[in-house]
């Protein structure tokens, strides 16, 4: 959230904007709030990450219908004409995740579904379980564990998934918190990643790169999407009944020492140096990425 942030208000400065931020702090009230100050024309736009989908839709409709300049995360409310929206691809980054995962030879996959709300987490669920029905493999629920979003939350996702037989031989987490928790679960019961069980994240967050051993994970551009926000909302500025917009911000696959071939091999062969991790799937001093570029139709 803070890249978005950073974003957003460095590409409004270059238009001599203020951003204005309104933390609804999971307050569906809050939200409303932000919304009708566009209605009563007190800003000039709005940026919305909605949390509460449902009682935003009739204010959302009435701003679409005055043209209104919104921009809104997601596409949730496709179904509204005149909505512009930037779209994280986490689909097609879990995907990428996902075709990495199987290809070093993972069937047995658990997944930590640990989202605020379930909605936001549903693209990057259905495409797990879309991806394993593409190489024919049956879906088990019980690798998908649902759960919150904290540190903790993926430490007790390992420990669920440890004391399942056959255990999987790798573990995706929705976020790299999570999936930080789970190594640490996994390490502490001298399970080796990813010798034993692989383990990869979602998100590239700060400190990724500098677990023991480094994360393998889906880097979302956050920076990116806060610009694009304020790019599409001045132009719907300037022009308000342009058509609306659509803009979908690719993913990019980052692999790290955390994932391997699903062979049960201990530690033998992985080379560890400070504040860096090597194996089979990178070359020394190497992160190896992948980046898909989607052109979303209107």
């Amino acid at each position: 959230m803070q890249e978005i942030l950073s974003g957003a208000a460095h590409e409004a400065q270059k238009s001599e904007h203020n951003l204005l931020l309104v933390c609804t702090e999971m307050n569906p009230e809050y939200e409303k709030a932000s919304i009708r100050e566009l209605l009563r024309k007190r800003i000039d736009g709005l940026i919305l990450l909605p949390t509460f989908l449902n009682i935003l839709e009739h204010d959302l409709k009435l701003l679409a219908q005055r043209h209104s300049p919104i921009v809104v995360a997601g596409n949730f409310y496709d179904h509204i004409a005149g909505i512009d929206s930037v779209i994280p691809g986490h689909d097609t980054g879990a995907r990428l995740m996902m075709e990495h995962l199987l290809d070093l030879g993972h069937r047995r996959i658990g997944f930590i579904f640990g989202v605020l709300r379930k909605p936001f987490g549903y693209e990057r669920l259905n495409t797990y379980r879309k991806m394993l029905q593409e190489r024919g493999i049956e879906i088990d629920e019980n690798l998908v564990y649902t759960s919150g979003v904290r540190f903790e939350d993926g430490y007790q996702a390992a420990s669920y998934f440890l004391n399942q037989s056959p255990r999987p031989t790798a573990i995706l987490a929705i976020n790299d918190v999570l999936a930080t928790g789970a190594m640490h679960a996994l390490v502490e019961r001298n399970i080796c990643v990813p010798g034993e069980i692989s383990v990869a994240g979602f998100d590239d967050n700060d400190y990724a790169a500098y677990t023991n051993p480094g994360l393998t994970t889906i880097r979302v551009n956050a920076r990116e999407i806060g610009k694009v926000f304020v790019q599409l909302l001045l132009k719907r500025i300037e022009s308000p009944e342009r058509p609306p917009e659509k803009i979908r911000i690719p993913s990019h696959l980052i692999v790290r020492a955390s994932t391997g071939r699903a062979v049960d091999e201990g530690c033998i062969g992985r080379t560890q140096s400070a504040g860096r991790t090597q194996s089979a799937s990178a070359a020394p001093g190497e992160v190896k990425t992948k980046k898909l570029k989607e052109v979303l139709p209107i």
